[in-house]
């Protein structure tokens, strides 16, 4: 008698079981769980066909791409650039944490440097196309947003380092205003990165590298230069100094890190005025002369670092944002 219970208990059990997972599947099935995947996505610049000979500077403003079935949306990593350009590898990066369906539209909202004009791309993406290209890759797809010049934007899909165009899309040109530009998100709220910049023209002279400067380092005589990295407005981090030579600049420094010294090394960090640092190099460069600028650093050990630059015998002094004495390395 006890058998016969449980041999039927075993059966309502083995039915339940068998309900639940008929359940979970028809749930998955509703959520589309079997076309979640991982997948990255980035935004490049490109000149496309143009001749024009610039660099295609973009600064993108926000974007977002969503998929309206699971009101999922996927933006630029927190930690990602937020200008790209046809000239250097760096591109603006989306957040990838877990798995999740592929995109069915876009909104894409973003600066041309070169043109000074505002653009905004919102569409529909096509999904089944997109999926279809997924399932022959046997990575994790990447998806590029490639803007070209004049609003042109191609989507493309990476697989096994090789692109293949999607779509092409043309932006709208919109009106914008200064504060799209220089305001960022951060963890701590909007900052604003460009302080003293007062137009859009302003802005994009900053970024589009057409000053070209070399540096010079004064300091004691028993002390020798390590090292020189800097990052610059167009948010390219350089090392500027290979094998003890520092390596000339066109592109206009936000922040200069200098570390010297002899058996005892000393650093500093030095953060320019946007709009200190531009002028003074649109009134040296407008001197008659092919020379490049000088920007001299006076660094000793004891006293608060000093910075200049300089042509022909005219001298202007750059401020350090956040003053300090050189930091002592143990």
């Amino acid at each position: 008698m006890k058998a016969t219970k449980l041999y039927y208990i075993n059966i309502f059990l083995a039915v339940i079981l068998g309900l639940l997972i008929i359940l979970n599947l028809a749930v998955r099935l509703k959520n589309k769980e079997h076309q979640k995947i991982y997948w990255d996505a980035e935004i490049r610049s490109s000149t496309g066909n143009s001749i024009s000979g610039t660099s295609n500077l973009i600064k993108i403003i926000d974007v977002g791409l969503y998929n309206n079935f699971s009101q999922f949306a996927k933006g630029i990593d927190v930690e990602s650039n937020w200008i790209t350009s046809a000239e250097n590898a760096n591109s603006v990066e989306f957040k990838t944490w877990y798995k999740e369906l592929l995109p069915d539209s876009l909104s894409l909202n973003y600066f041309s440097i070169d043109e000074r004009k505002f653009y905004l791309l919102k569409t529909s993406l096509p999904y089944e196309k997109i999926k279809n290209y997924s399932k022959k890759s046997n990575k994790t797809p990447l998806l590029i947003l490639e803007i070209q010049p004049k609003g042109k934007t191609v989507l493309k899909i990476e697989e096994n380092k090789k692109s293949k165009i999607i779509e092409t899309y043309t932006a709208n040109e919109i009106a914008g205003n200064l504060d799209m530009l220089v305001y960022m998100e951060s963890l701590n709220g909007k900052n604003n990165e460009f302080e003293g910049i007062e137009n859009i023209n302003d802005f994009s002279e900053l970024l589009q590298n057409q000053y070209k400067w070399l540096l010079k380092v004064e300091m004691d005589d028993d002390c020798v230069l390590k090292d020189v990295s800097g990052i610059f407005y167009s948010q390219e981090s350089i090392e500027m100094l290979e094998n003890n030579n520092i390596t000339p600049c066109n592109s206009t420094p936000r922040l200069l890190y200098i570390k010297w010294g002899n058996q005892q090394e000393y650093g500093i960090q030095y953060y320019f005025n946007a709009n200190e640092i531009l002028n003074a190099f649109r009134v040296l460069n407008k001197m008659n002369s092919s020379e490049p600028i000088i920007m001299t650093f006076k660094l000793y050990k004891e006293h608060y670092p000093q910075c200049e630059v300089s042509k022909i015998g005219k001298t202007i002094r750059l401020n350090n944002l956040y003053p300090e004495k050189p930091i002592e390395y143990k």
